[in-house]
């Protein structure tokens, strides 16, 4: 369970309002993934351990942006559900989270490998430049999750191939978690490609221009395990993730 701890703190607005009331009610199942939390703001990606039981494709995250004012005694929050941790993590960066500051504990969930280090960074630090289209998760009871986003690059460095598929898999005990991608001409391959799996996920082209600098950053925030580390469990279901209707919208 998660305490927000706003019983002292009024709600700002009818938005912050009715967040509060959703929070509250999902509390009991919201653990810390991922944080920043000073005296006036608090960045939290949340995972939700209620996700495998919901209805089909339910999103495993949840980000919570909490600003209090202590002149007023009010507090605005904002939250949404997220796909992936990197694109939580990048809502919370698009909030005014420090990247220098939002860090996560190793134990509970740490990256598999560097090439989930390069991946999620560039996606992190992508801001708006990457939308998302459609999403959905599928969930092995408690013990292992696989998400998959269809999103469209804005600013491809390849122009022909402008549309992205991620997949992150989510292994527990150890908590660990891959992320790898793929690019396609146009939305509908990159669907016929989740509903078939025929071959492996291509290689990602880099998204570009985060810098070299900031992925370096991205990585010493949250540091490999030593060795190869494990990849994720493979959780090639086809038929059931064709079956799952795909969550659309903004996915963070």
């Amino acid at each position: 369970m998660y305490d927000f701890d706003l019983e002292d703190w009024t709600p700002a607005d009818d938005e912050a309002a009715e967040a509060i009331e959703e929070l509250c009610l999902h509390a009991p199942d919201l653990l810390p993934v991922s944080a920043q939390i000073d005296a006036s703001e608090q960045f939290l990606a949340l995972g939700d351990l209620a996700a495998p039981w919901a209805p089909g494709g339910y999103p495993w995250l949840r980000v919570v942006h909490i600003a209090r004012d202590p002149l007023t005694a009010t507090a605005r929050v904002e939250h949404a559900q997220a796909a992936t941790l990197a694109l939580a993590e990048g809502w919370l960066l698009e909030r005014g989270a420090d990247p220098d500051r939002l860090v996560r504990d190793p134990d509970q969930l740490a990256p598999a490998d560097p090439q989930t280090h390069e991946i999620e960074g560039r996606t992190r630090e992508a801001g708006n430049r990457l939308r998302v289209l459609e999403h959905s998760s599928d969930y092995d009871t408690d013990q292992s999750a696989e998400t998959w986003v269809v999103m469209h690059d804005d600013q491809p460095v390849d122009a022909e191939l402008p549309f992205v598929v991620q997949i992150e898999q989510v292994l527990r005990d150890p908590w660990r978690y891959s992320v790898r991608e793929g690019r396609f001409p146009d939305r509908d391959t990159a669907v016929r490609w989740l509903t078939t799996r025929e071959d492996p996920l291509s290689q990602a082209t880099p998204v570009d221009p985060v810098g070299r600098s900031q992925t370096a950053a991205a990585r010493s925030r949250t540091a490999a395990p030593s060795g190869p580390g494990p990849t994720g469990p493979t959780l090639a279901h086809p038929a059931r993730s064709a079956g799952t209707a795909p969550t659309t919208g903004p996915g963070r």
